[in-house]
């Protein structure tokens, strides 16, 4: 009997230190905290590139409303209010000014970053060109987040500023 009331304190007591240490809560809380720092940029990034393709998607449909626009009225045309309704480019860290150039044979649009530094973002610009009864257009990217970059004059150029060609 005194065996077993021996045994019930002895499994009493150890059922009261079950838990975790205060070393090996800040064990796992400095893991965590590791692995988190080491984790952000790699997040931070791809937010920055699923802005940028955002962009460069907008960018490529005011390129295909000013195709229209040119089709119907023989002009590029020469602000975004004219593309119609069809075009609503809303967008939190893009502003998408009217075109720098708007003629019969080519226009010129851009997206800038609203704030370059957030999250590493490029400015994007796109220019269409009407040459022979063809369409081309030319999607260029800048090189750093502060770097402006602006469409060729031709299709056949390469992009101002040192962009690159994405199209």
């Amino acid at each position: 009997m005194l065996k077993m009331f021996e045994y019930l304190l002895f499994k009493k007591n150890q059922s009261l230190e079950r838990g975790f240490t205060l070393i090996e809560l800040l064990v796992v809380t400095i893991i965590i905290g590791i692995l988190s720092a080491i984790s952000m940029p790699n997040l931070l990034a791809q937010i920055g590139k699923a802005r940028e393709t955002e962009a460069s998607s907008q960018l490529g449909t005011v390129g295909r409303s000013q195709q229209a626009y040119h089709f119907e009225t023989k002009t590029f045309a020469p602000d975004m209010n004219s593309l119609g309704q069809n075009v609503a480019v809303v967008n939190g860290y893009y502003n998408f000014p009217n075109p720098t150039i708007a003629t019969a044979s080519i226009v010129k649009h851009q997206a800038i970053v609203n704030a370059p530094y957030d999250v590493s973002s490029r400015n994007f610009a796109v220019g269409v060109y009407f040459n022979s009864g063809e369409y081309t257009s030319v999607l260029c990217r800048a090189i750093a987040p502060t770097s402006p970059v602006t469409a060729p004059d031709t299709s056949t150029d390469p992009c101002n500023n040192s962009g690159t060609k994405i199209q």
